[in-house]
């Protein structure tokens, strides 16, 4: 007996409790489709989590040495004064005016943003920035740190050790919340 299974979208919103896991009879064929809403409420099919996330998370934000460790694994001198933003996005984020917001502001700022094929079509916006290394731009107060592809914990550590997370899609919205730092969501 087969079973069909419909994975949908995370959501929030009410209704969702009222469809997930509930039996829904094909018209003609003769099996039964079920619908799993992943979700934040008893009535859905819930968040996976692993068993000790939070107290990594703690212990990791309560230890000088792990944030340094984390810091030399990527390459990156941590700067305390500056404000480190993680940029998760879709090509079609308006990082101009995140930039020149940032340029406005006193404080340096480090934005690590992923080294993927969002950041070749954004090569104008970076086009007056001095280039230190291959990795490294850096305009007035804004450097913006190009970070490889990360392991799970690796991308965890950067979410937990950044001030703001820019995060895009569900699965990065979720361990953005799990961090317990300030995020914002492109959906």
């Amino acid at each position: 007996q087969s079973i069909w299974i419909n994975l949908e979208y995370l959501s929030a919103e009410i209704w969702v409790g009222d469809f997930h896991a509930k039996p829904s009879p094909h018209p003609t064929l003769k099996i039964t489709r079920h619908f799993f809403f992943p979700g934040f409420k008893n009535d859905t099919g819930g968040l996976l989590r692993e068993k000790n996330l939070i107290t990594e998370r703690d212990e990791f934000l309560n230890s000088t040495i792990a944030q340094s460790n984390f810091w030399q694994r990527l390459g990156i001198q941590n700067d305390d004064r500056s404000i480190k933003i993680s940029l998760f996005c879709y090509p079609q984020a308006n990082i101009k005016q995140l930039l020149l917001a940032l340029f406005e502001n006193n404080q340096p700022s480090t934005i690590l943003f992923p080294f993927s094929g969002t950041i070749a079509s954004l090569s104008d916006i970076f086009a007056d920035f001095k280039q230190l290394d291959a990795n490294t731009l850096v305009k007035q107060n804004v450097t913006v740190r190009l970070v490889p592809f990360l392991s799970q914990y690796n991308y965890d550590c950067l979410l937990w050790a950044c001030d703001l997370n820019f995060v895009r899609g569900e699965d990065s919205f979720v361990r953005a919340q799990w961090a317990a730092k300030p995020l914002i969501w492109q959906a």
